[in-house]
């Protein structure tokens, strides 16, 4: 419990300090814009020592620490590449009023946009309800961001999922994932199947 007190006081010593410096407010703004999947500018120094050497080609930052969200090659993006913000992945059409899990089959991912954020559902048992949760914010109505906002989780859903419910789902008993964040309801659903 001691060490637990203690990394609470370094956080807040280190928040103080940006605080104090003024920098608070733009840890915010980066933290904010790595979370809408923003690419962050380099600040103008950078970008002099960038250009004193041609030499370097070029290349965008990798993030390994940012987990991609899987697209089928079946479905190609509704939108061309070049319309698609930095981050961002096409949503497939979600033309679907409610889903039936008594007709879907194990492996099936079912999509809810809500106003803010994407939720996918990958269907483990349309017997039992359970389904591996993973939560993407929207930059657009139709662009969800490549960062996942949090860690998947295992969930029992409805036997019915329709527009209007809310998108959130009580997790599988048992498991220690920490709660779902506030969501809002349901705007739209999809259907995504694997290939046979």
């Amino acid at each position: 419990m001691h060490g637990f007190f203690s990394k609470i006081m370094a956080l807040g010593i280190v928040a103080a300090g940006f605080f104090l410096t003024g920098d608070l407010n733009w840890v915010m703004d980066r933290v904010g814009g790595w979370a809408r999947g923003e690419v962050a500018e380099a600040p103008d120094s950078e970008s002099a020592t960038v250009a004193a050497s041609p030499a370097v080609p070029l290349e965008p930052a990798a993030t390994p620490s940012q987990p991609v969200m899987p697209v089928a090659e079946a479905n190609p993006p509704a939108a061309p590449a070049e319309g698609i913000p930095p981050g961002g992945v096409v949503l497939p059409d979600l033309g679907h009023a409610q889903i039936e899990l008594a007709a879907l089959r194990s492996g099936d991912r079912i999509l809810a946009r809500t106003r803010h954020e994407l939720v996918a559902f990958d269907l483990i048992d349309p017997t039992s309800g359970e389904a591996v949760e993973h939560r993407h914010a929207l930059l657009a109505s139709n662009v969800a961001t490549a960062a996942a906002l949090t860690t998947p989780r295992r969930v029992l859903l409805p036997a019915t999922i329709a527009i209007g419910q809310p998108a959130a789902f009580a997790a599988v008993s048992g498991s220690r994932e920490a709660a779902p964040p506030p969501v809002g309801s349901i705007d739209a659903l999809g259907i995504e199947r694997p290939l046979d």
